[in-house]
């Protein structure tokens, strides 16, 4: 059947049907004895009419492909031109020729390439670092705008033909968590703003909203009635209603990992998608401090077009400002072509609030701010000047007032379209409020549209509204926005006030997040992997009661992550009580997930025994216990002790690989006994090694020992392993260990011996690949790669904070002048030198600072690893810093990473003061010349700068004892004892890529490897006790990898979240499992001058490899062979693929895609016949 006959009866069919429904729907309203609902038929009716709509576009589109037209023009078309529709037949077909291409087209890239497959950084009219250079950031006073001029309106611009079109867009800023905690926010404050909003939009269908926190609407939407429900979606239907961003929170775009944010993108999307049928379309980020490119696109890869943003620093807006370049695209710097591009609105102001949006004076702007209007509120003008209520004899002149601050705002932009926000944090809370703000607001917009003369039209209206008007600007080429490329810190609101204080602050949670993110991914790759081969054994499995149960686990592991990436969360600045909430969810997370994953253990584990009954697992069923974990959310980890004994014998390790390449690792517990012997599930010999357990400096324990075995591990597999108490007792080679400055008496433990070293004795520790030297401090001060020597010193700084009225505090850091080191004169010094490992060890008062090189094949070898426990609890006004310090001429570059998805370049201007040079660390920095790289990965997100040639510095923790007045009324006094991890790499290029200069910054594939596995480890649990060998019957080893060494080393799985169904989308808890998962990959970019400068042998470097993947040659047939191609939050799908099909998937993307399972009742060795091979996507 042809596609002019599949359009013709498509109609037809689709006409019959909704007439059929609505004779239906008619009828039984006529037969019916029961009162009948209006609010409910008018929502169904609502959702017929736009369903007719949407067909009648798909139609268009089908028509359109029936005479060939080109699929890219018309997708974008249908993108700009489609009326929104709340619905799920609004699902596009994305255009995946943008994302995946076969490999039978594929071009080769240059090996030496600064950006391998990347020919050139992205073009673009205005890049930050450009306009950077050439401002001058003086802070003049601009008058009534303190930040720009006086801008005075052209009233020739506007005409009867090109109206000055305003749309004022009602908002309510709800933090998820700040001053308070996010449950008490809800029932105080965000409940009543949503249940007057519902109230207020279904009298009145002028009137429009636009929300942006889904998890405070989740909240709302299980406390409503089915009627209220039903109301929602009439609101929605009429387009009232706007969903902006639709993720979880509003998040951090600093120190969040892009695997989080994508994480609240997806529960956000999914829960409108599944009980809305909505889809976002616009973004609005309105408070986050500082602004990433990381965040524009995401927005872009789940489907939205369109975004808002907000906090930029006040000399950017002013510059831009002036040369009308507040909206324009902004594209990713390594995106040549413009795929990626994002259209971006930024607000002009100070701040969101009503003073500062409708125009440059907020004393005028204030006045239309009808809450701090006289009996509404206690709310007052701080100029002095109140708001008037509008009656007939002034309504004239209060509209004329309004509507210059409106003109003067459209001079600042290119277009006559103009967007103004009328809302401010936890607004349009009570009715006294919405009365006020519409009543009046009605008015003023009634007089000016009745006025010809004034060539205005201003109505309220949603995001979508503003972004549909500005759009036919575009389309009808009135408009052409510029290209935009870089970032947006570090952002400063005035003065020298730059919010670089929070990259820090609260670092312990910092951490927390990303040992939650890590949890998270392991426990749903597990899930799914377990779920799936559920599904293929037994016919029902997935309807198990513990399966369910395991969903709402994740659920809440994820929902609490997604919690924590708000913009006062993972920033660290909310207040104390706020940040313990946060801190005791994160928690809850991490024991859900520790439940999931050992529960997917077990089954893989005992999954192919004859045995095996899936009936047995309930709920509470545990297996496992996690090698390490926490005891309460305010400590660090801890390891879990093994007895092993004559009456316990064995002991069982189950370790999974949650990364899909070959690793090779140590995995460390804690036993009992120095006699022992470890053998995997086959009993083939393990290589181990037993360290000591410290007490204290040079105390030893006596009956903990620290157990660390060497375990090579497939992609996505689990590797059971047995630890076994020695019949012969005989030792084992011990480690060595000095001590250097500790002047009381030495106890040893009767198994190691401690030798005291003289203070000048030179320290060394070397692996085959790496050597370091310490100086008499314990620091180290050389390091030597591959047999040459290069300086390479660390230390410990302090900042502390400036005296002043307002100075460094939660969010700001204004230091008092330059770092001075801390006192490290003859410190404690402990020196561990295994067969596996050695490390140094250096006791300061507030760090105990560790150094470790690690001997094994696997890739921890190639980097020094550096570990600070740092405690500051006893200081005042104090900013711990450790610097590295080379003679890399790195001069005043430096290189820093945005979310974990991709490098920046960095200057260093001495215009700026020095807290304007610091930048967020999210996961990685390097600095470079033409000889040598120094790359930094971190576990966890912190500050960092490059203050000097050769040097970077990364901020540990900060302990600050004043508020620094942004909000949150107090200081930075709750650290408690934190963690941080680093890896230090040192890499000398192969060969020289002459147009390094115009391509854009790339971390090494073994850069990318190692803070990969860095942030993913692999995961051991422990088994119950087993007083025989009878207890390992039925367990064995779990994979699926076909060929593991031929998978490619740029390849990353992200995610694979199984998406939850509802029986009944009214209920949030009415969550099923699916015989389905989503499957997030990344193709990471990488600098190809140091490809083979580290040899790696457990995944494929090969040019005909890189960037390809085979899903069958990691989860086997696993999966059903069909394929579907998503967006990133599983909305819009893309064209069909199979498991076996070679896809080559380009540098820097992320792909979406659903995997099926197979059931138990197909045969899973069926596959696509060999004509499906190479399927081009159109």
């Amino acid at each position: 059947m042809d596609l002019k006959r599949i359009f013709v009866v498509g109609t037809a069919g689709f006409v019959v049907v909704c007439l059929g429904l609505f004779y239906v729907l008619t009828n039984s309203l006529r037969s019916s004895g029961r009162p009948v609902d209006i609010d409910n038929v008018e929502a169904k009716l609502k959702q017929l009419e736009a369903a007719v709509a949407n067909h009648r576009e798909s139609m268009k589109e089908i028509e359109q492909l029936a005479f060939g037209n080109d699929v890219e023009s018309q997708q974008q078309n249908h993108d700009s031109n489609v009326d929104f529709q709340p619905l799920k037949d609004e699902r596009k077909t994305i255009n995946v020729d943008e994302n995946v291409i076969d490999s039978s087209e594929a071009q080769r890239p240059k090996v030496c390439s600064a950006s391998y497959g990347i020919e050139e950084k992205a073009k673009s009219n205005l890049d930050i670092l450009d306009i950077y250079e050439k401002l001058k950031f003086e802070n003049t006073d601009g008058g009534v705008w303190k930040q720009g001029w006086n801008v005075q309106a052209d009233t020739s611009r506007f005409t009867d033909n090109n109206k000055l079109k305003v749309f004022v867009i009602p908002h309510s800023h709800n933090d998820p968590g700040w001053i308070k905690t996010f449950e008490r926010y809800f029932s105080d404050q965000t409940k009543h703003i949503l249940n007057h909003m519902l109230d207020n939009l279904s009298k009145d269908e002028k009137v429009k909203f636009i929300w942006a926190e889904i998890s405070y609407f989740n909240m709302w939407w299980n406390e409503l009635s089915e009627k209220d429900k039903m109301r929602v979606k009439k609101i929605v239907a009429n387009r009232q209603l706007e969903f902006v961003t639709g993720s979880w929170v509003m998040p951090d775009e600093s120190s969040s990992h892009y695997y989080s944010v994508l994480t609240q993108l997806i529960e956000g999307h999914q829960w409108l998608f599944q009980h809305l049928g909505y889809i976002p379309k616009n973004g609005w980020s309105i408070d986050p401090f500082g602004m990433s490119p990381t965040m524009a696109y995401f927005l872009r890869r789940v489907g939205i077009n369109n975004m808002l943003i907000q906090r930029t620093h006040y000399s950017i807006k002013k510059h831009l400002s002036k040369i009308q370049e507040l909206e324009f695209k902004w594209r990713q710097s390594w995106d040549s072509v413009g795929k990626t591009d994002i259209l971006c609105h930024m607000m002009p102001f100070y701040s969101y609030d009503v003073p500062h949006t409708c125009g440059p004076d907020p004393k005028i702007c204030c006045q239309f701010d009808f809450k701090r209007m006289s009996g509404v509120s206690r709310l007052t003008c701080p100029w002095h000047a109140s708001p008037q209520p509008i009656v007939t004899r002034n309504v004239q002149a209060r509209s004329m007032l309004l509507l210059d601050q409106y003109r003067k705002k459209a001079m600042l932009y290119k277009t006559n379209v103009l967007l103004v926000p009328l809302g401010d944090d936890f607004r349009w809370e009570d009715q006294p409020e919405w009365t006020a703000q519409v009543s009046n607001y009605e008015k003023i917009f009634d007089y000016i549209n009745s006025q010809p003369s004034l060539h205005a039209e201003v109505k309220f209206g949603t995001l979508d509204d503003y972004f549909k008007a500005l759009n036919l600007e575009v389309s009808e080429q009135r408009f052409t926005p510029s290209v935009l490329t870089g970032d947006f810190f570090t952002y400063a609101d005035r003065d020298d006030h730059y919010w670089s204080g929070y990259f820090t602050s609260r670092p312990f949670h910092k951490a927390m997040d990303r040992e939650l993110m890590g949890h998270l991914r392991s426990a749903q790759i597990l899930f799914a992997i377990m779920s799936a081969e559920i599904s293929r054994k037994y016919s029902n499995g997935l309807e198990s009661p513990f399966i369910k149960s395991m969903l709402g686990n994740l659920i809440v592991a994820r929902r609490h992550l997604s919690l924590f990436q708000h913009h006062d969360g993972i920033a660290g600045t909310a207040k104390d009580h706020v940040m313990v909430d946060y801190a005791t969810k994160m928690y809850e997370g991490l024991k859900k997930c520790n439940h999931v994953m050992q529960q997917s253990l077990h089954v893989l584990s005992h999954i192919k025994a004859p045995a095996f009954e899936l009936g047995s697992i309930t709920d509470e069923s545990q297996f496992y216990e996690p090698a390490d974990a926490k005891e309460t959310y305010y400590k660090l980890a801890h390891h879990n002790l093994l007895e092993i004994d004559k009456n316990v014998p064995y002991r069982l390790i189950t370790v999974f690989n949650p990364v899909t390449q070959k690793r090779t690792q140590l995995v460390t517990v804690y036993v009992s006994t120095n006699h022992v012997t470890v053998s995997d599930i086959q009993d083939n010999t393990m290589d181990f090694e037993i360290y000591p357990v410290f007490e204290d400096k040079a105390k030893m324990s006596r009956n903990i020992y620290q157990l660390s075995i060497i375990v090579e591990m497939n992609p996505l597999a689990v590797r059971n392993l047995k630890i076994q108490l020695s019949e012969t007792k005989t030792d084992v080679p011990l480690p060595k260990i000095y001590v250097k400055n500790f002047q009381s008496p030495i106890t040893n433990n009767g198994k190691f011996v401690i030798q005291p070293i003289e203070e000048s004795s030179p320290v060394k520790i070397s692996n085959g690949h790496l050597s370091v030297s310490f100086d008499k401090n314990g620091f180290a001060e050389s390091v030597e790669v591959n047999k040459k020597t290069y300086p390479f010193s660390i230390g410990m700084f302090k900042y502390g904070a400036k005296n002043r009225p307002e100075t460094s505090g939660l969010y700001l850091f204004i230091p008092d002048g330059e770092a001075t080191p801390i006192n490290a004169v003859s410190p404690f010094i402990r020196i561990v030198k295994g067969r596996l490992q050695s490390y140094v060890e250096v006791w300061l008062q507030q760090v105990v600072h560790r150094i470790t090189l690690y001997n094994h094949p696997g890739l921890d070898r190639y980097s020094v690893d550096v570990t600070n426990v740092v405690d500051i609890r006893h200081e005042r006004n104090f900013e711990i810093m450790m610097r590295f310090q080379t003679l890399i001429k790195s001069d005043d570059i430096s290189y820093t990473d945005l979310n974990g998805f991709q490098m920046i370049k960095r200057k260093r201007f001495a215009k700026l003061p020095l807290q304007a040079n610091y930048y967020p660390l999210p996961t990685a920095t390097y600095i470079e010349d033409s000889d040598l790289r120094m790359t930094i990965v971190s576990k966890q997100p912190l500050g960092t700068a490059s203050l000097s040639s050769g040097e970077v510095e990364v901020m540990l923790d900060r302990r600050l004892n004043q508020d620094d007045n942004r909000g949150a009324g107090q200081g930075c006094l709750d650290n408690v004892e934190t963690l941080n991890t680093f890896k230090v790499l040192f890499e000398t290029p192969d060969c020289e890529d002459k147009d390094a200069a115009i391509k854009p910054p790339m971390l090494s594939l073994t850069a990318q490897r190692t803070l990969h596995s860095l942030l993913h480890p692999l995961k051991a649990f422990v088994g119950p006790t087993e007083p025989t060998t009878a207890g390992f019957s039925g367990v064995a080893d779990y994979t699926t990898a076909q060929n593991p060494e031929n998978l490619a080393c740029d390849v990353q799985v992200v995610d694979m979240p199984m998406l939850p169904t509802y029986e009944n989308s009214l209920e949030d808890d009415t969550y099923v499992p699916t015989p389905q998962v989503g499957f997030l990959l990344h193709r990471v970019g990488f600098d190809g001058r140091f490809f083979n400068n580290i040899p790696i042998t457990e995944c494929s470097t090969d040019d005909s490899r890189l960037g390809r993947f085979h899903l069958h040659d990691v989860s086997g047939d696993l999966f059903q062979p069909k394929v579907q191609q998503m967006t990133l939050s599983f909305i819009h799908e893309g064209k069909s693929l199979y498991s076996n099909e070679s896809i080559l998937l380009k540098p820097m993307e992320v792909y979406g895609f659903l995997l099926k399972f197979q059931s138990s009742s197909v045969d899973s060795n069926i596959v696509p016949g060999s004509d499906l091979i190479n399927n081009k996507l159109k």
